[in-house]
């Protein structure tokens, strides 16, 4: 029965679909903008603590965020950083059910550069690693 409660939170509370990638300017560039006050709308935490990487997303309103990603073998706390910025990025990613797009050094660091990563879960913090710490037990 918790086994049972615990998917439908998940259902209910994460997304699931396919991760992208930025590339390295890309990611240096926003991580750049985004940690200097004023030079966007969105300003990134200085606080990071447990952050592994980062993650863009389609809602702006999430920029700064922990959310936990599951993908593989991968399980990671990463800060969104980044959002869909215009309608043709919002049109993709709902198109193709891109739940977010991974930065270029986590994505290096799981061997994934250049490819897509399909059946990944993308969780609000704490969701996900609850979910992922029960299955293992």
């Amino acid at each position: 029965m918790v086994d049972q409660i615990i998917a439908l939170i998940v259902a209910v509370a994460c997304s699931m679909g396919t991760l992208s990638q930025y590339d390295q300017v890309s990611t240096d560039m926003v991580l750049h903008n985004r940690s200097v006050s004023g030079v966007t709308a969105y300003a990134l935490p200085e606080s990071r603590e447990g952050v592994t990487g980062y993650i863009a997303v389609y809602e702006c309103e999430r920029i700064g965020q922990i959310v936990t990603v599951s993908w593989s073998n991968h399980v990671e706390r990463l800060m969104v950083f980044d959002c869909a910025g215009d309608d043709e990025t919002r049109q993709w990613m709902k198109r193709w059910n891109v739940i977010g797009e991974v930065d270029f050094y986590t994505t290096q660091r799981w061997g994934m550069l250049g490819l897509a990563m399909q059946g990944a879960t993308l969780c609000p913090s704490g969701v996900g690693e609850y979910q992922q710490d029960t299955l293992t037990r």
